[in-house]
């Protein structure tokens, strides 16, 4: 039997790629900018505090090469974090190349958005990866919040009213993709819609599209 933490890991890596790649790279390098570079570190601690008169910035996770839920907490950070970092990047974006790609990405809007969706899908993913790491607990009670995980994704996607024609025990077997609901319709999540107002109606649809072949996809390899 294959191991199970592993298979979501899978199914989140093919979902992502149904976003944009420039998103891996710049979550990737923004850790490496500082995690060679003690100097560069104690600089942004330094900004950090000034800005928020406090100490208190977290350290930009890792990213691990097979896991790709490991880099929630990755996303996370920079997402708390970001006007900080954006202001960090721009102060030194002449003088370090990296700095300044990193700070034309935080420069457009569509990126956080992205992050700000991969965040919230990803932590429920984890928050069920972890569970299946976990020594005592009911494999029952596993497939249950497994098989939940999979019905509240497809809630999202498909029209309502297909949905509620098929039975919970023929929903693995049931082709969703003849009844998505349109991208208008769907309903992502407040701190996404937040920004989505600030967003051109261009970019807006964009980014919507991509999240619903994300759901799409992470539904379908799930």
């Amino acid at each position: 039997m294959r191991c199970v933490c592993h298979s979501l890991n899978l199914c989140a890596k093919k979902a992502t790629a149904a976003l944009p790649n420039r998103l891996e790279y710049f979550v990737r390098e923004a850790h490496n900018y500082f995690s060679n570079s003690p100097k560069r570190l104690e600089k942004y601690k330094d900004l950090y505090e000034t800005i928020n008169n406090s100490s208190n910035s977290k350290k930009n996770q890792g990213l691990s090469g097979i896991r790709w839920l490991a880099r929630c907490d990755a996303i996370e950070t920079i997402i708390d974090q970001w006007e900080e970092l954006k202001t960090y990047f721009l102060l030194n974006e002449k003088e370090c190349y990296a700095a300044s790609q990193l700070h034309d990405t935080m420069s457009r809007l569509p990126y956080k958005a992205f992050l700000i969706f991969l965040k919230s899908v990803l932590k429920i993913v984890t928050q069920l990866n972890v569970l299946f790491q976990s020594d005592n607990i009911e494999p029952t009670k596993l497939f249950e919040d497994l098989f939940l995980m999979f019905k509240s994704l497809l809630k999202k996607i498909v029209v309502p009213a297909q949905l509620q024609k098929v039975k919970d025990s023929e929903l693995v077997n049931f082709d969703f993709m003849p009844h998505l609901m349109h991208t208008s319709s769907l309903n992502f999540s407040y701190e996404l819609q937040s920004i989505a107002e600030y967003l051109n109606p261009t970019d807006l649809k964009d980014v919507k599209e991509r999240c619903k072949n994300f759901w799409c996809v992470l539904a379908s390899e799930i």
